[in-house]
């Protein structure tokens, strides 16, 4: 994991101390994050289709900004 960008939930309330314990775990190499799906923001509506589907083995990733 390179960076980790902070994100809040609709509501307002911060994932930061979930996402750091995340960030903790991959860092010991006690948590293995597969990522099934790497995509730019043109394929968001048929990632998210084939996330549904369940054609999408592991995380999905939008590369919203810079070069994947």
């Amino acid at each position: 994991m390179r960076r980790l960008i902070p994100s809040t939930t609709p509501a307002g309330a911060p994932y930061g101390s979930d996402l750091a314990a995340l960030v903790r775990l991959v860092k010991r190499g006690r948590l293995h994050p597969e990522t099934g799906s790497v995509t730019g923001r043109a394929e968001t509506p048929g990632t998210l289709v084939a996330l549904r589907e369940r054609r999408i083995r592991g995380k999905a990733v939008l590369v919203t900004g810079g070069t994947r």
